[in-house]
């Protein structure tokens, strides 16, 4: 309940790349598709966890664990406003030519994010590794408006809903990732900071998250 938000708020602001896909029947363009941070909490957050922990009282044999986590936040129910596209339809008659705005709506269960978490190991430049972060959409629903042939809406809705979710799902995976590595970063500048104290002033671990705290909520 504490980490969740903070890996949202520097989530932040997801622009969704342009869309654009031709072929001999047709030509499509989709743009103007965000996701904001606001708009990415789950109904539902899940944690797997598998530890494997090897030691020994005897120093000649090496100590091991390693450890992995599968992170799932479900149900995400988002939507995308004034999402912005083109049509032009080359082949039968008539040939159209249109565009409008469209709301999108992630219905159904939504949006799934699943991310597998590893230890780091022997890599002290680390605290986890992103092993994989894997996005699943449910369904798509388009309300699309200010277009002139109704013929556009049935056209483009199949083609659309497809490449919008493909594209959606890489630009989440990418954003999701980057938010979890920023994560790690702060947490090893965490124990980095721990362990020097605990070196020089003989602090308690306890006494440095204190202090790190105290620190943080004086500057906010």
């Amino acid at each position: 309940k504490v980490i969740l938000p903070a890996v949202i708020d520097k989530v932040g602001y997801i622009p969704i790349p342009r869309i654009e896909y031709t072929d001999d029947a047709l030509d499509v363009i989709i743009e103007n598709l965000a996701l904001s941070g606001a708009n990415l909490f789950p109904n539902i957050v899940s944690m797997e966890a598998h530890n494997f922990i090897k030691f020994s009282p005897y120093n000649a044999i090496r100590d091991e664990n390693h450890h992995e986590f599968t992170l799932t936040l479900g149900q995400i129910q988002a939507d995308m406003k004034d999402v912005a596209f083109y049509f032009r339809k080359k082949t039968g008659i008539p040939k159209l030519t249109d565009s409008g705005l469209a709301d999108v709506l992630l219905g159904g269960h939504g949006m799934t994010v699943t991310a597998h978490i590893a230890s780091s190991g022997k890599d002290q430049s680390s605290v986890f590794i992103v092993k994989d972060v894997n996005v699943k959409i449910d369904t798509l629903k388009f309300s699309i408006r200010d277009a002139k042939y109704e013929l556009l809406y049935k056209t483009l809705k199949p083609l659309a809903t497809g490449l919008v979710k493909k594209q959606v799902q890489r630009a989440i995976s990418d954003a999701v990732r980057t938010a979890l590595e920023y994560v790690d970063g702060q947490l090893v500048g965490v124990r980095d900071r721990m362990s020097e104290a605990k070196a020089t002033e003989g602090q308690s671990r306890t006494q440095v998250l204190q202090d790190m705290f105290k620190r943080k909520k004086d500057a906010a």
